[in-house]
């Protein structure tokens, strides 16, 4: 096959369109169109369908203008009736080089073309329309609205469509048949996708495809071979035969590599079309005469063999018998071959569903290994470092610090261990949950008012950053209330502040508060309450005021009747990991936000932050064990990435949703969605 051309080979050459042979050949073939059996609208829909295409065009080029002459998917008020400039479409190209054009994404190569600037068009594939002579006398395109990575085998598919319209003087009329045969081949392709639809091993489904090919090409016998990388060798994975029972022999061998139809596939990765395995008797090894004497003695006299691959690599072959010889080799060629891609890509899916599973074995294995076999030698560990750490006084202060530091690791240790046992224990259902219901209001409010002396706190005082002087961030926390009748706001936290760098927490107001006008807060550092807070049944927001701008600010927003059946302590875990990373994870002095609102049927918390955020392309990945982003791991936050694992099982124990979305103009908003009916048990 010519070369194509590529986008930078769009040249058009003037003295090739107005060539006197060329122009009359042009006429000719316009005088023909109303004879020939396969109209230029009906190539065109093939084209497009076959090639998976919105659009496409078959069209004619005199020496001054294009007619688009059969179109699918094109809308009239594109082109209007009649001839084209040249600079419409592209088959002045097309027909100056006599080649084809491929334009993966036009957007960056050809800037400017009326195609892209008027109708936006990205992507397009064009072959030569030519009379039987040789002659260009148009092209065949088929277009998209976005970039597309045409392959080798759409060029062959487009060209083979376009022969057709040379068929049209044969007086066998094979044009006809090939267009039968490809629209046999779109069934065999709905029949295939049907088959890798149901779900089924492959062991099953191989089967149902390969009795679709078979009922497709009318051949007696088929059969896929997969590549076991392992023992490098081809093993059937399924066979299909008309025959009952199937003939003996002829399947389950073990193909060798450079030998026969399909030994050969697998070798060179081209398809192999042996029309007369008679000749095989003649020339062949010794290996391809035995199979071909198993052949002829069923009936078969003909063998096509297409190798299957996933993005690069051969994966496997498909090999097809045919009791007589086949017109339209290189037609039914290309046809296998996009048949031959379903089945890749299917294959692919089943290998990496199983290499998952594989995965999640090892993983699991893992797990049992650490947390079980890993806990008496860490007990023992943690018993000495207790009794060195009691008796610290007695040694130098390097040492002592060398104890801390163990005993600071080891309690680490013990996190991990335990972590894992629980999200084992959860997952496996030996750890079922205790529902009950539970006010989220409450829960929400109570662990940000801890937030400062648990885990959550010492890392928002390390997040919070300290000032040029050293002095150590604050953590100012406003908390939402439900407003009573009285005016009362009844479970509110307001005004913490952490002052140091170890989490403790000094100047906490906490319970009731009550009052609707303005007033300070006892035992708010600098933070008088902004915002009047009235109205029955209201929901209301305390808001502390920040003195110094290096400080973060956590706000709770909480409604009334946020109450879901549920088990309390896993959702206050769940409550605790995600305010623990907000914090973590912020920016010095961003704000974090937890917000619960609800409707009917489901309580819903958002926790937000203005931190580093997390890339799209890893969202799918962060529920995943020991997971840790490539942001977190530049910036050198410590964590064994095990938090948003159990957070997940624990909210699908809920029979809820988790989902990770941009916060604007920064970080990360975590959505959880919790029903609320009864948690799964």
């Amino acid at each position: 096959m010519t070369p194509p051309l590529g986008a930078t080979g769009t040249v058009v050459d003037h003295r090739t369109l107005i060539a006197p042979a060329r122009l009359a050949a042009v006429a000719g073939a316009r005088d023909s169109l109303p004879t020939m059996p396969v109209s230029p609208d009906t190539i065109a829909r093939m084209a497009a369908r076959l090639l998976g295409a919105p659009m496409a065009v078959w069209s004619l080029v005199d020496g001054d203008a294009e007619e688009p002459l059969g179109t699918y998917g094109v809308p009239e008020r594109w082109f209007g009736p009649g001839p084209l400039p040249l600079t419409r479409l592209v088959g002045a190209t097309v027909v100056s080089a006599n080649r084809p054009l491929i334009v993966a994404d036009a957007a960056g190569t050809l800037p400017g073309h009326p195609l892209i600037r008027d109708h936006g068009i990205r992507a397009l594939l064009a072959v030569p329309v030519r009379d039987r002579t040789g002659t260009p006398l148009g092209s065949l395109t088929v277009l998209g609205t976005r970039p597309h990575p045409w392959t080798d085998a759409d060029l062959r598919m487009l060209t083979e469509l376009e022969s057709l319209r040379q068929s049209a003087e044969r007086p066998d009329h094979s044009a006809e048949a090939a267009l039968h045969r490809v629209e046999q081949f779109r069934a065999c392709h709905r029949r295939v996708d049907a088959a890798m639809r149901a779900g089924v091993a492959t062991t099953r489904a191989v089967p149902e495809m390969l009795a679709a090919v078979g009922a497709t090409l009318g051949w007696p016998a088929a059969e896929l071979f997969l590549v076991d990388e392992a023992a490098g060798e081809l093993w059937s994975a399924g066979s299909w035969s008309a025959a009952t029972p199937a003939p003996d022999g002829l399947f389950d061998h073990r193909p060798v590599r450079g030998r026969g139809a399909t030994g050969r596939a697998w070798e060179d990765g081209v398809p192999v079309w042996i029309p007369r395995l008679t000749e095989i008797i003649a020339r062949g090894t010794a290996y391809e005469r035995d199979r071909a004497r198993i052949c002829l003695g069923h009936g078969i006299s003909t063998v096509v063999a297409v190798p299957v691959r996933d993005s690069h690599d051969v994966v496997g072959v498909l090999t097809c018998y045919a009791g007589a010889a086949e017109n339209d080799e290189d037609l039914l060629v290309v046809l296998l071959e996009g048949v031959a891609a379903q089945i890749g890509a299917f294959v692919t899916l089943r290998r990496a569903e199983s290499l998952s599973r594989e995965l999640a074995r090892v993983q699991n294995d893992f797990v049992s290994l650490v947390s079980h076999e890993i806990r008496t030698p860490l007990a023992a560990i943690t018993a000495h470092v207790g009794i060195l750490a009691e008796d610290s006084a007695d040694f130098d202060p390097d040492s002592r610090v060398l104890i801390e530091a163990m005993a600071r690791n080891v309690g680490e240790l013990h996190t991990i261990v335990g972590t894992l046992l629980d999200l084992a224990g959860l997952e496996s259902g030996h750890l079922p949950l205790a529902a009950q219901p539970v006010d989220l209001t409450t829960l929400v409010t109570t662990a940000a008012g801890q937030a400062g002396s648990s885990t959550a706190g010492q890392d928002a005082v390390v997040s919070g950053g300290g000032g040029a002087s050293g002095e150590p961030a604050r953590l100012f926390v406003a908390v939402s209330g439900v407003v009573s009748g009285t005016g009362v706001v009844s479970g509110a936290v307001a005004g913490m502040v952490s002052d140091s760098a170890s989490g403790a927490v000094s100047g906490v107001a906490s319970g009731a508060v009550s009052g609707v006008a303005s007033g300070a807060v006892s035992g708010v550092e600098s933070g008088a309450v902004s915002g009047a807070v009235s109205g029955a049944g209201e929901t209301g927001r305390l808001a502390v005021a920040t003195p110094d701008t290096r400080a973060g600010r956590l706000v709770v927003a909480a409604g009334p009747d946020m109450v879901v059946v549920g088990d309390e302590r896993r959702l206050r875990q769940v409550i605790d990991q995600l305010l623990a990373n907000a914090i973590r994870y912020n920016r010095p002095g961003g704000s974090v936000r937890l917000t619960l609102t609800g409707d009917r049927d489901a309580v819903e918390l958002q926790v937000s932050d203005e931190g580093i955020g997390i890339p799209a392309a890893e969202r799918d990945r962060v529920f995943d064990r020991f997971f840790r982003g490539g942001a977190v791991r530049h910036q050198g936050v410590e964590g064994s990435g095990l938090g948003l694992s159990i957070v997940r099982t624990i909210v699908r124990l809920h029979n809820g949703t988790i989902t990770f979305h941009d916060n604007q103009p920064a970080g990360t908003r975590v959505v959880v969605r919790i029903p609320r009916g009864p948690a799964s048990q």
